[in-house]
């Protein structure tokens, strides 16, 4: 079994909290970190931007990732919404088998 890490971001708190909510409620991660308002700096439709966010950090595993994404797209509110998965190569034998009950 292996842990993915997925990356998104939401204009709003409460939108970030409701994907979250899904997402767990769904068992389709077992762990998301909601950080503090960040600035992000990007090239939209030919214009540099500027926007405050909140980046949620979603721990789940490598079969139920696609799933993940999917529904973070679904709720999402973005035209565009960054959805990046990164394949963990190693975590602790403890943290994989939490992670893959609470999934």
């Amino acid at each position: 079994m292996r842990a993915c890490l997925i990356l998104t971001t939401c204009s709003k708190k409460t939108e970030a909290h409701k994907i979250a909510k899904a997402l767990l409620t769904e068992k389709l991660a077992a762990c998301i970190q909601i950080s503090s308002k960040i600035r992000s700096l990007y090239d939209w439709k030919g214009r540099h931007e500027s926007a405050s966010e909140y980046q949620l950090w979603i721990k789940c595993t490598q079969l139920k990732s696609i799933k993940c994404m999917k529904r973070i797209e679904e709720l999402h509110s973005y035209e565009v919404p960054e959805i990046l998965m990164m394949k963990v190569d190693t975590a602790s034998k403890k943290y994989l088998r939490w992670l893959q009950s609470a999934c």
